[in-house]
């Protein structure tokens, strides 16, 4: 079911109609500047465990030592995405692989599927977390 909905918010990011929402989608995973994962680190230290990046978006995302070496990702909806690579060197800046796409909540058609992908990512945190 989780899949389905996925996959049909997906499909819908995708239509020509809903260029400006998959521009959002897509900036939403981006900031400014060049942030290796010891940048990342020494920033989440010095705000006593966490920080907060602007996207280019304008959204907000906040990051969060999760272990020792583990960095997460949590997007202003609560949606949390765990960095599984690091440190990916390229001309334009550095890329930090993450393992959900964070916002897609927002893109679903009807509020049994925002329910649906809501719920299933809070029992996904307490597994992890708790």
């Amino acid at each position: 079911m989780l899949l389905k909905t996925c996959l049909k918010a997906l499909e819908n990011l995708l239509k020509p109609e809903n260029k400006e929402a998959l521009t959002k989608v897509l900036t939403y995973h981006v900031v400014s500047g060049k942030y290796t994962s010891k940048d990342l680190m020494r920033l989440i230290k010095a705000g006593k465990g966490q920080a907060t990046l602007k996207a280019l978006s304008g959204g907000t995302l906040t990051f969060k030592m999760n272990g020792p070496t583990n960095v997460i990702v949590i997007d202003e909806k609560g949606r949390v995405a765990t960095i599984g690579t690091y440190d990916v060197m390229k001309a334009n800046g550095v890329i930090h692989e993450i393992d959900e796409v964070l916002l897609l909540v927002c893109f679903c058609n009807t509020r049994r599927e925002r329910a649906s992908l809501q719920n299933n990512e809070l029992d996904k945190r307490r597994r992890k977390f708790f």
